[in-house]
């Protein structure tokens, strides 16, 4: 939260934490109360492509289990947002590389999103989901930043670097 990237956006993307994710409820309660945008991904059975509703609200008869697992907003409570109106994306992974590199679910979901537009991206994940080296495919979109209970990684083509949290 203290990170220029999040201090500077108005319009969030984050994912609403399921099963052995990292919690995204606290960020997200703290970033409405910054008065921030938060918009979550609306994931349809019809369709390969997420599209994003703006979140308005956690209580639970707002919200609803979509395809695989995914918590998404009830349809009376959603509201479309376009992606080039978010600023900052907050994702999930199963395993990062600390070259940015993301292992997802399977369904590149995110990196046929981010491969077409270009703002920071944040992986969030556990020390134990870091790994030395994961294969990237072209298609691939690494995140910028990897944000871990004890570090923050800043990851670029040839260098990275850590700092402790």
């Amino acid at each position: 939260m203290a990170s220029k990237q999040f201090q500077g956006a108005e319009s969030i993307q984050f994912y609403l934490s399921m099963r052995d994710e990292v919690s995204t409820g606290f960020l997200i309660d703290t970033a409405q109360r910054l008065k921030k945008r938060i918009v979550v991904p609306l994931l349809g059975s019809e369709s390969e492509l997420l599209t994003f509703s703006e979140l308005r609200s956690m209580e639970p008869e707002t919200l609803e289990e979509g395809p695989f697992g995914v918590i998404q907003p009830r349809r009376p409570f959603q509201k479309k947002v376009m992606v080039k109106e978010i600023d900052l994306w907050v994702i999930p992974g199963i395993a990062f590389d600390k070259k940015g590199n993301r292992l997802g679910y399977g369904g590149g979901y995110y990196d046929r999103i981010l491969y077409q537009h270009q703002k920071p991206v944040i992986g969030l994940a556990f020390d134990i989901q870091l790994v030395p080296q994961l294969p990237a495919e072209p298609t691939d979109v690494p995140v910028d930043f990897i944000m871990t209970e004890t570090q923050t990684i800043v990851c670029r083509e040839d260098e990275c670097e850590s700092s402790k949290n």
